[in-house]
């Protein structure tokens, strides 16, 4: 194996775990807001309403910080920095 293939490797290894890395972030994006919309859900709020005269209205999602609280997030900030 010459030279410029060895550094072909390299860089195709460094991509894919720079690409791998992107992935789990948009993931754990993606799993926090569900986790938002669920709580946001059981506490009772929905998107969408009929208001007095029988019109569709939609009700902007709550703030996810008033969905979780500060506790909440100190406990996942200290399991994902644990695990």
């Amino acid at each position: 194996m010459d030279s410029s293939t060895v550094a072909d490797c390299v860089l195709c290894a460094n991509l894919d775990k720079d690409s791998r890395k992107g992935h789990e972030k948009l993931v754990d994006g993606w799993r926090k807001a569900v986790e938002a919309a669920e709580k946001a859900h059981a506490d009772g709020y929905w998107p969408v309403h009929l208001n007095d005269d029988g019109n569709i209205i939609a009700q902007l999602p709550p703030d996810p910080a008033d969905v979780f609280d500060v506790t909440d997030g100190i406990e996942r900030s200290v399991a994902e920095n644990l695990s």
